[in-house]
């Protein structure tokens, strides 16, 4: 993803622009503040009534994440795993840590901290497995709020659409 989203929305929202200038007219015969305000705002509001502030900051930073998302080359990283059980079984454990900083994948260098702590491997496993799961938990939260506002927003649409009916009418 990462790039690609970004890409991908600034293209539909260049697209749309694009086809709304293409026979002349003007922009803002398709802009109506009143419109958005009442679907950005009824959604923001519905989405104030079911949760805490801090899921806002939170689903601002899940965004973040889906554009700066990098795709991990996953061969790339068990050969590595491969050389670090190399290194511990030639020159100990205490050699991975000046070797730490290479990995580039925070929940291995969590783990190969613990292990070079000397923290029992069932702990180790137990920790880890927290971990994943506790990332789970926060992008499936993340991903609820997401799926309110894209179930909220349509319909506050309708009524921007319907109020502006009325208007013109």
């Amino acid at each position: 993803m990462g790039m690609t989203a970004l890409l991908g929305m600034l293209l539909g929202i260049g697209l749309v622009i694009f086809s709304i200038l293409f026979d002349g007219s003007p922009i803002t015969d398709f802009f109506d503040l009143s419109s958005v305000m009442i679907v950005f705002g009824g959604t923001f509001c519905s989405l104030l009534l079911q949760y805490p502030l801090e899921s806002f900051v939170k689903a601002g930073r899940s965004v973040v994440r889906v554009i700066t998302y990098k795709n991990k080359d996953l061969e790339a990283l068990s050969k590595k795993i491969v050389e670090l059980a190399y290194v511990s079984k030639k020159e100990g454990l205490l050699a991975l840590e000046s070797r730490v900083e290479d990995i580039g994948d925070d929940f291995l260098i969590k783990g190969i901290m613990l292990i070079i702590d000397g923290t029992n491997p069932e702990l180790t496993q137990k920790a880890l497995e927290l971990e994943m799961d506790l990332l789970a938990k926060r992008d499936e939260s993340e991903q609820a709020f997401m799926n309110t506002a894209a179930k909220f927003s349509p319909a506050f649409g309708m009524i921007g659409t319907l109020i502006g009916l009325i208007k013109m009418l």
